[in-house]
């Protein structure tokens, strides 16, 4: 499995050295990339219109007054660290510093390939299953087509007809309004609810570190883009800060990644609105398709999806100095995680391979866009006895 998602190249040499200086601040890198401000009616009144979280949004058996105060924080979190932080672009520019042009190119391909198999009852029922995602009484079962949850299945219109569906290593699954497996082990006490994910098809469930790609859906109207989507106190900024403090619980649990993608979708029919964000340790930058679900964009949103499935680990925002373990995990870990099993370390004669135990011996970040050193427990080589490994 883990041949079928690394990318099978050397990883790129990197100094090891720290700065000692503090990062330059974040400042768009591509034309038509904007950091967005912040809307002066937010500063000024910031609880003036905060609504309580829907009960969609988080788990089924939280009571009002947990819901409110869930509310309310994530308001503070998002206006106390993502002002300035926020920067919209195109989805060229997003994928581009994802995976560099290599994404870009790989997207106009799918396309063609989507545009070709993607008919009007694909359509017709890929929109009834994503209406379906918002109503608290359907199950996965009711959210399929042809056997297959409707996101999946709308990836494949992406994929040639001769391919084999059977070697995807990734795919796409709902996640039940529930804690997330280990959470509760590693302290972690949030309840929020996770929709839907991009994770590998040999896990059996969704944990909190091996979600690839957040995906998230609310048929309330998407957020102004016009000023930052993070900070505000109306209902449609108090989803989008939902999806987003989510990607920034696994970007916390999993430290040794540099990013997490979601996928946001915001409204109801045609004209819902598709964000495609990345978080990373400087920036939070999303790009938004107008209209996802028109006949016109179908082959877009199908080859984004089928796009992810087949990226390499390190374009979804993986370490490129560190090799996974997915299929026989240490303890405390589950079938599918992705766990640092060697750090891949330059050398003055190619590279050297230290194993790891799985364990992190640093604490958590705070907050997002904070400087942390990750410390990884490292393992004695059996080849050296003497113990120069």
């Amino acid at each position: 499995m883990a041949r079928s998602i690394l990318p099978g190249e050397e990883p790129p040499s990197a100094s090891l050295s720290t700065p000692s200086s503090d990062p330059p601040p974040v400042v768009p890198s591509a034309s038509f990339s904007q950091i967005l401000p912040t809307d002066s009616e937010a500063i000024k009144y910031p609880n003036k219109t905060l609504v309580s979280v829907a009960a969609t949004g988080a788990i089924g058996n939280l009571t009002t007054g947990e819901r409110k105060e869930q509310r309310s924080e994530d308001a503070r979190y998002c206006a106390r660290h993502f002002a300035g932080h926020v920067v919209l672009s195109p989805l060229d520019v997003v994928l581009a510093r994802m995976g560099t042009s290599a994404l870009v190119d790989k997207l106009e391909e799918l396309k063609k390939v989507a545009h070709a198999q993607i008919d009007a009852t694909l359509e017709n029922t890929v929109l009834a299953n994503f209406s379906k995602e918002s109503i608290s009484s359907s199950t996965p079962v009711d959210r399929r087509i042809d056997d297959r949850y409707w996101l999946s299945r709308l990836a494949d219109a992406a994929m040639k007809p001769a391919a084999d569906r059977s070697l995807l290593a990734l795919d796409y699954f709902p996640t039940p309004a529930e804690h997330l497996p280990e959470q509760k082990q590693h302290g972690y006490m949030k309840k929020r609810k996770y929709d839907a994910s991009l994770r590998p098809s040999a896990a059996n469930g969704s944990t909190i570190f091996n979600i690839f790609v957040n995906v998230e859906f609310t048929n309330t109207d998407p957020p102004n883009v016009a000023s930052n989507p993070l900070i505000g106190a109306t209902q449609s900024v108090a989803k989008y800060q939902q999806a987003i403090i989510n990607a920034d619980d696994l970007l916390t649990f999993q430290p040794t990644r540099l990013s997490v993608p979601t996928l946001s979708f915001h409204g109801k029919g045609k004209n819902t609105k598709l964000f495609v964000s990345i978080l990373s340790y400087d920036r939070f930058e999303f790009a938004v398709i107008d209209d996802c679900f028109d006949s016109d964009n179908f082959p877009t949103v199908s080859a984004l999806l089928h796009l992810f499935r087949i990226a390499s680990l390190y374009q979804l925002g993986y370490n490129p100095l560190l090799i996974y373990n997915f299929t026989s995990p240490p303890p405390g870990f589950s079938v599918g995680d992705a766990v640092p099993s060697y750090v891949v370390l330059p050398a003055a004669q190619g590279a050297v391979k230290v194993r790891l135990s799985g364990k992190c011996l640093s604490q958590l970040r705070l907050t997002p866009f904070q400087r942390s050193t990750v410390v990884l427990e490292g393992e004695l080589d059996e080849q050296f006895p003497d113990g120069k490994g």
